[in-house]
C-alpha cells in the first residue's frame, strides 16, 4: 500500500502527520531563535549607543563645567580687590576711577566696574559719587553716573542691600540693538560701623558663553542651549529667543 502524504495544512479531514509536526516545531524554533538574535543584537546596540552617548554628554558636562567656574572666579576676585582697596585705602573721589581703570585693565575677562555709594554715606563726597569703568574698543573709560541716574533704585545697587550678600543679577542687553548681552556680579560693602556704605559690581559679557557652548557636538542634528533659573534662553542656536522667550513659551508655541 502506498504511503499517503498530507500537505502540512490539512483540509481538515485528517490530522497533521508526525513529519509535519516536526517541520512546524523546527521552524518555530529557528524562528524563535533568529527572533531572539535579532532582539538581543538590537538591545546591545541600543544599549551601547545609549551608553555612549550618556559618557559623552558628562565629558561635554564636565568639560564645560571647567570654563564655566572661571568666569564666576574672575568676578568675584576682582570686586573683592576693589572692595578692600576702598576699605584700606578710603580713596578720594578724584583717585578712584584711575584706581578702578587699573583694576579693570588686569582682568581682560570684565566689561566693566562700579562703585554706587550710599546717599547716606558717611563721607559727603561719596553721597552723589557712582564711579563706573569700562570698555570701549580699546581704551577704558570712566563716568559718574551720579549725573545721568538715581542709581539706588537700580536692581544692581539694590539687590546687594536688601540681600545683604553677593549675587548675580539676570542676564540683560547692554544696549537697544540687543547685541550685546551683559550679567553683572554685585556684592555689599559696609563701613566701620556696619553701616551701608556701597553696592560693588563687576559686569560680563556673555558672548564667551556662547562661544563656548557653540563648540560643544553632541552629534547629529542636536544642539547645546542654556537657561537661567527662570527659563530664560542665555545661549540658543535661534538667537531671536535670547532673553525673550523661555523653555515655557516656546513649549506653549510648539504645542499649538
Amino acid at each position: 500500500m502506498k504511503e499517503r502524504f498530507f500537505p502540512l495544512f490539512p483540509d481538515g479531514r485528517r490530522g497533521v502527520s508526525i513529519a509535519a509536526k516536526l517541520a512546524l516545531m523546527i521552524v518555530a524554533g529557528v524562528g524563535a531563535v533568529f527572533l531572539a538574535i535579532v532582539f538581543y543584537g538590537y538591545s546591545t546596540s541600543r544599549e551601547a549607543l545609549e551608553e555612549e552617548f550618556q559618557g559623552r554628554m558628562e565629558n561635554l558636562g564636565r568639560a564645560a563645567e571647567s570654563q564655566f567656574l572661571q568666569i564666576p572666579m574672575v568676578a568675584e576676585a576682582v570686586t573683592r580687590d576693589l572692595a578692600t582697596m576702598i576699605t584700606l585705602f578710603e580713596p578720594s573721589p578724584e583717585k578712584m576711577p584711575e584706581m578702578m581703570k587699573e583694576l579693570l585693565a588686569s582682568h581682560s575677562q570684565v566689561t566693566g566696574l562700579y562703585v554706587g555709594f550710599s546717599k547716606q554715606a558717611t563721607n559727603p563726597l561719596f553721597r552723589n559719587f557712582c564711579p563706573l569703568v569700562f570698555r570701549q574698543g580699546n581704551s577704558i573709560q570712566y563716568k559718574n553716573l551720579a549725573g545721568e541716574m538715581d542709581w539706588t533704585v537700580q536692581d544692581w545697587y539694590q539687590l546687594p542691600l536688601q540681600m545683604g550678600k553677593p549675587l548675580w543679577t539676570e542676564p540683560f542687553f547692554a544696549d537697544e540693538r540687543a547685541e550685546s548681552m551683559m550679567i553683572s556680579y554685585g556684592i555689599p560693602l559696609y563701613d566701620a560701623n556696619w553701616r551701608y556704605l556701597a553696592s560693588i559690581g563687576a559686569s560680563l559679557e556673555l558672548h564667551w558663553l556662547a562661544d563656548i557652548i557653540s563648540t560643544m557636538e553632541v552629534g547629529g542634528h542636536g544642539y547645546v542651549f542654556l537657561v537661567t533659573s527662570n527659563g530664560a534662553f542665555v545661549s540658543h542656536p535661534r538667537r531671536e529667543l535670547l532673553m525673550r522667550e523661555t523653555l515655557f513659551t516656546v513649549a506653549e508655541m510648539e504645542n499649538r
